[in-house]
């Protein structure tokens, strides 16, 4: 089969690899037919940890079971499914909390280590599959079920983590496609307005599709404008979708007194904000890692309702054999890119 394989720095081929197998009676085998390009695989594709030489990619895919353990009990060989990208054991309490970041054993991520290969291939084993894996509605599209494995999922749990409040003031730091998914998430805790903030007019022309107010950073500063438009009280719930140390800070600064800060944004450097600059405005400041199937609870209704929605999310729909320009088109936000998609089969 084919497989999309980190091989150096900036350096991605698509390779012919050994089928997975089932390694325990609880793995499945997928057949992936959709798998797209995180935002986090950039982390690997740059090799900014040392660590990606080999590495198979992929934490976003669908596709069809074509194989169960004996022990698998929700699936069988022709359901179609969708993956949560992290997950744990599948039998802790964090587990069967629907919380793998709780799990007792330790949370493993599709595609970011040798041993554990990604769903950018024809192929992926998924082990605990009763855990890793959910049949797919049969109302939900191809498109939306690949945002479900994570995009969605994590501008769920940036909102849940804002602290928003019906009538409140919501502000976003970032608008690539977690900050959008954090937008339309945000709306559906029906707040006054959400103020929305990226250098990119096509990115913010997607927020004010969604009912956004938006901005560019460049201005006048994420702070300065914040404070202009609500009177110099600061907003309420701010979250951040960069994952760099300024905005943090930007984050915390254009927050109201007694305000909540949600950072989702992926950070690999520390940032500078002091505990007293918290403290003495009453600041509650959130970083955390998504518990996808936790979220799935909330938002499958959400979803299916119309009550959270993006549409023309996948800009370039590529074969998998021609991942190499995928993420070079992605890493280098080239041809107007906002997210890429891979055909898995072809």
């Amino acid at each position: 089969m084919k497989a999309v394989i980190f091989t150096g720095k900036e350096r991605v081929a698509v390779e012919d690899v050994d089928e997975p197998r089932l390694e325990d009676a609880s793995s499945a085998i997928v057949e992936v037919e959709r798998t797209s390009i995180c935002g986090s695989d950039l982390h690997f594709y740059w090799d900014e940890f040392n660590i990606s030489q080999g590495v198979r990619p992929g934490h976003e895919f669908i596709g069809t079971v074509a194989e169960v353990g004996s022990e698998v009990e929700s699936l069988c060989v022709g359901d179609r499914v969708m993956a949560m990208g992290l997950y744990g054991c599948g039998h802790c309490s964090g587990c069967a909390d629907d919380r793998p970041t709780a799990c007792t054993r330790g949370w493993v991520n599709f595609g970011t280590t040798l041993a554990v290969p990604g769903g950018q291939a024809q192929l992926v084993r998924a082990p605990h599959a009763d855990h890793v894996l959910r049949r797919l509605p049969t109302w939900i599209s191809d498109d939306d079920a690949v945002l479900m494995t994570d995009v969605l999922p994590t501008g769920a749990f940036a909102a849940r983590n804002a602290g928003i409040e019906p009538g409140s003031t919501v502000v976003v730091i970032g608008l690539g496609p977690i900050g959008l998914s954090s937008v339309a998430n945000a709306f559906a805790y029906q707040p006054a307005r959400v103020i929305a903030f990226d250098g990119l007019a096509s990115r913010r022309g997607r927020a004010a599709v969604l009912g956004a107010e938006v901005f560019d950073p460049g201005e006048a500063g994420v702070v300065e404008q914040v404070l202009s438009l609500t009177a110099g009280v600061g907003a309420d719930s701010v979250i951040e979708a960069v994952g760099r140390p300024e905005t943090v800070v930007a984050a915390v600064s254009a927050a109201r007194v007694g305000g909540t800060v949600s950072v989702i944004g992926v950070l690999t450097e520390a940032f500078p904000v002091h505990p007293l600059t918290l403290g003495t405005r009453n600041i509650t400041l959130r970083v955390g890692t998504t518990d996808v199937p936790l979220m799935w609870k909330r938002l499958l209704p959400l979803l299916e309702q119309g009550q959270v929605r993006l549409a023309d999310v996948f800009t370039h729909r590529l074969p998998l054999t021609d991942a190499a320009r995928g993420y070079e088109i992605f890493a280098n936000r080239a041809d107007d890119v906002f997210k890429v998609v891979f055909d898995a089969q072809s």
